[in-house]
């Protein structure tokens, strides 16, 4: 069986796809994320100052982020 070459590119894009995807799936235990990786007190100050969604738009737009990253035309050298 022979294996080729994965380009970096293409490893780098599903990546960027799988942490998109994750940070989209983690929304509905956010808190649980928060407390994770001990940025829960500095999530709560931000929902408190600015309301309670706002931890859920950063996650969304790091989600989005994400995924604009891992979207680039590949295109092979010759």
């Amino acid at each position: 069986m022979r294996f080729e070459k994965i380009p970096l590119l293409k490893v780098a894009a599903v990546l960027n796809i799988l942490l998109a995807v994750g940070h989209i799936i983690c929304i509905p235990w956010l808190d649980e994320a928060f407390k994770l990786y001990g940025i829960d007190n500095l999530m709560n100050q931000i929902s408190l100052s600015y309301g309670e969604y706002i931890p859920y738009i950063i996650t969304i737009i790091i989600a989005v982020c994400f995924a604009l990253c891992a979207y680039m035309p590949y295109q092979p050298t010759v």
